[in-house]
């Protein structure tokens, strides 16, 4: 499909791009999300741009919208005076998916209500269904198309735009960012043990099915409760200067590396085991900081300390030190990720470590 336009051609951070407009029943023909690239859509989210776009409508208010990054993946050719995208090919969205397809989910609305009143013979009712239909058609779409990102750089690129969405997926922004501290030493930590312990990479929460101990996002989330006592997973900048950023790497690995005495073999079997469950991972995290912060401890210390659960826990689902989590109709745990479980569990952790020293 070609597309005449003036396309003025620039480069941004050594990859070229360039700015263009159409109308937006054209526009919503040619774009496609990629699901390996964005987060799941947030319904929630959707629901509110399509009610808010709703809102404008029909109280005749314009509505403004941002440019909208895209990225061709090599699918358009350039010309003189316009651009062409290669046939069955489509421009990829970078971000902004709840707010488009918000504004598909309202003309849709829209349409429906036209056929309703169509139906109930209100011609006056009809007319201004179609007025407000033709205003969303008349939308002019300005976007801003990368010719050949690789999809690296699309992952990286949609991080960056959206990292201050609460709702980013914890998979790919544990991958990219570079700006949390926490997250960069999580990833240097899981490279370092690569060849130790089984982590998933991608997924925020490691299902009962797979054979990974932990993931990335759990990682962090055990770096920020051991480091700073975080359970909000909030802390972007270390704060706890105790040691330096060498020394916190090495007992940052040391305490998953002490997992491999501590847990059971199998230990990644969830069904059997609560080891594998993200909730005691980060109370084992949580106790480590509690026995620096109360019982002054240093950090090599408490790190050893864990150790000693080994003497009395059998990290089953029934074990006594879980009894505040057990469910005895499933023969599980629940709840062990919220914040109270997670400070119960690590306070029983640590009555159970004081004990076992005496």
């Amino acid at each position: 499909m070609r597309i005449k336009n003036a396309v003025p051609l620039f480069s941004q951070f050594g990859n070229q791009t360039f700015l263009t407009q159409m109308d937006y029943p054209l526009f919503k023909t040619l774009y496609e999300i990629d699901v390996e690239i964005c987060r799941e859509i947030d319904q929630a989210r959707l629901m509110y741009e399509r009610d808010r776009f709703l809102d404008l409508l029909k109280n005749n208010r314009p509505i403004l919208l941002a440019p909208f990054l895209l990225s061709a993946r090599g699918n358009v050719i350039i010309h003189e005076e316009s651009w062409e995208l290669r046939a069955e090919n489509k421009l990829f969205l970078l971000g902004g998916q709840e707010k488009l397809l918000g504004l598909e989910s309202a003309f849709e609305y829209l349409k429906n209500d036209k056929e309703y009143a169509e139906q109930q013979k209100k011609p006056r009712v009809v007319k201004k269904i179609e007025h407000m239909m033709e205003r969303v058609n008349q939308l002019s779409i300005s976007m801003q198309v990368y010719l050949e990102l690789s999809l690296e750089e699309e992952r990286k690129c949609y991080c960056d735009i959206n990292f201050q969405r609460r709702e980013l997926h914890p998979g790919i922004l544990m991958q990219y960012d570079q700006r949390n501290e926490y997250t960069v030493l999580t990833r240097k930590v899981a490279g370092n043990l690569e060849d130790t312990i089984e982590i998933d990479q991608k997924l925020a929460r490691v299902r009962d099915q797979s054979s990974a101990l932990t993931s990335l996002s759990i990682m962090h989330k055990c770096a920020l409760a051991m480091w700073e006592g975080d359970l909000a997973g909030k802390e972007i900048k270390m704060k706890n200067r105790q040691v330096s950023i060498k020394m916190q790497e090495r007992l940052t690995e040391k305490f998953y590396k002490g997992w491999l005495d501590l847990f059971p073999r199998h230990a990644c079997n969830r069904q059997k085991y609560v080891t594998g469950l993200a909730g005691i991972q980060i109370a084992l995290a949580y106790t480590v900081f509690l026995l620096t912060k109360d019982h002054h401890l240093s950090y090599e210390n408490a790190i050893q300390k864990l150790q000693t659960l080994t003497l009395s826990c059998t990290w089953k689902h029934d074990d006594p030190l879980f009894h505040h989590l057990y469910d005895q109709t499933t023969g599980r745990i629940k709840h062990h990720h919220k914040r109270n479980s997670i400070q119960e569990t690590a306070r029983r952790m640590i009555t159970r470590i004081s004990e076992e020293v005496q």
